[in-house]
């Protein structure tokens, strides 16, 4: 990558790529095609940083690729990155999960449908070649697609209200409701959960 180990976006839309003595690297920074709308994601070869209803890629080399979606909202969450994947999350009532994959989007025609308020981002996860999308809303209802299909057994209704999206391990997902109550569920909608007693997540998320 040029030398170049961290990545740095500004609210402004300049992007920077700094070296192991924090030093910018050779053709940044990187003037954006737009504003940020959400925190940026590195990918493999670069950082993906949603620009309200486009992404934009900019890769080591200082290049940058402006991928259009048809976003009825706006991206406000960050990108979530699996190797090749990325998912982001168009966020309105009727809101819509777009998958791409080496820059390509795979559901662009077929985005995968949100009914209800939601935070955050879509998590992916891999498991035997087959890429799963995982997704929350406020009110609870549990979204799983199995590569571009939704399982048939969600949306699954989960007790409690989510302010922060579900994350993966490579095996579940996890999900945290306002009231401290933590959910394990796999990829066939089985979940258990175990309640933190005292605390309230409303500002929290979870990291695995």
């Amino acid at each position: 990558t040029l030398g170049g180990i961290l990545w740095v976006t500004t609210s402004e839309g300049e992007v920077y790529l700094l070296d192991k003595n924090l030093e910018v690297v050779e053709n940044f920074p990187v003037i954006l095609s737009g504003i940020p709308s959400g925190f940026s994601s590195a990918t493999n070869d670069g950082v993906v940083i949603p620009l309200e209803k486009k992404l934009s890629f900019v890769s080591s080399d200082g290049s940058e690729k402006i991928i259009e979606l048809d976003i009825a909202g706006s991206i406000k969450s960050n990108p979530t990155v699996l190797n090749k994947n990325v998912a982001i999350y168009d966020k309105s009532f009727a809101g819509k999960i777009f998958i791409l994959e080496d820059d390509i989007c795979l559901n662009k025609d077929r985005p995968f449908a949100v009914s209800g308020i939601a935070f955050g981002s879509p998590a992916l996860m891999k498991i035997k070649s087959v890429l799963y999308t995982g997704f929350i809303n406020q009110a609870g209802n549990l979204f799983v697609w199995s590569d571009n299909i939704l399982k048939k057994e969600f949306p699954k209704k989960l007790n409690g209200i989510f302010y922060s999206n579900v994350v993966s391990n490579g095996k579940y997902f996890f999900a945290v409701s306002s009231v401290g109550e933590i959910f394990r569920i796999d990829v066939n909608g089985n979940y258990l959960s175990v309640k933190i007693p005292n605390i309230s997540v409303k500002e929290g998320y979870l990291t695995v």
